[in-house]
């Protein structure tokens, strides 16, 4: 198994623990973390050089102009709700918060495949609401 996405599942646990205990607003939180996000992806850029633009074709750009913006709208949203939310909701929140998650990337993926879910993938569908509707009560 590779290590990458149990290391990004523990620092996207970890990031909103982390923000909602610095008790900053989103209007400073969200500043500070472009900031650190602008670090980060400056690493490859001065890996590869320009190439690595001039590869992306118009339509690329497109989508991952699309994707920046759903996640900046995501990203809005979560830090408002960090910032005013106490530290014990902040643990369930991020549990519905992956759960979603997880339900549409499988409902995306399944479109994008055009597969049937199985009788099986659908009890882990309904096993994912009911921890939804459990957690939120």
């Amino acid at each position: 198994m590779d290590w990458k996405p149990l290391f990004c599942g523990f620092c996207f646990g970890v990031y909103p623990i982390m923000a909602n205990r610095s008790k900053l607003s989103y209007g400073a939180t969200l500043p500070m973390l472009g900031l650190a996000l602008i670090f980060f992806a400056l690493e490859p850029f001065f890996e590869n050089g320009i190439a690595s633009f001039k590869a992306v074709t118009p339509s690329q750009g497109w989508w991952i102009l699309g994707t920046a913006m759903v996640y900046g709208v995501g990203m809005f949203v979560l830090m408002d709700y960090l910032a005013n939310a106490s530290q014990q909701q902040v643990g369930i929140q991020v549990i519905i918060m992956v759960i979603v998650q997880i339900l549409f990337t499988y409902a995306s993926s399944s479109v994008l495949l055009k597969t049937v879910p199985s009788g099986r993938d659908v009890l882990g569908i309904l096993a994912a609401i009911a921890a939804i509707v459990l957690l939120k009560k």
